[in-house]
Order: structure tokens, then C-alpha cells, then sequence
């Protein structure tokens, strides 16, 4: 059943996101030209208008640096 394999699931999950971390930060793995594009939480609902209906926008990353 499902509920047998979830924790095992859930550990390759961990895992592989913890491998993911560990390549970005030591530069192994670029994610340079996903994130298009970039604007500040307080202009989010322009921002998900942009995410959503531009085809360019391949990821959106709301700052939210000036809300904190």
C-alpha cells in the first residue's frame, strides 16, 4: 500500500533536496536564467499577473527584504 512506502518516499525527497542545497551553494548546479524575473512583495499582485499571463516569466521571486 501507499502508507507503507511514504516514509521512504519522504526520505529520497529529503535527500535529494538536501544533494540540490548542496550543489547550488558550492556552484556545482546554476540556476542562473530560471529566475526571470524578481519584484518586491508589495507589488505581488502585479507580480502573479506577470507569472501567470507572460511567457517569458519562468519563475517570479517576490523580495520580501523591504516587508520584514
Amino acid at each position: 500500500s501507499f502508507l507503507i512506502w511514504m516514509p521512504m518516499i519522504e526520505k529520497i525527497v529529503h535527500t535529494a533536496k538536501q544533494t540540490v542545497k548542496a550543489m547550488v551553494e558550492d556552484g556545482r548546479l546554476s540556476l542562473a536564467g530560471l529566475i526571470t524575473h524578481c519584484s518586491a512583495a508589495s507589488n505581488a499582485a502585479d507580480a502573479y499577473r506577470t507569472a501567470f499571463a507572460d511567457r517569458h516569466c519562468l519563475k517570479m521571486v517576490l523580495d520580501w527584504r523591504h516587508l520584514a
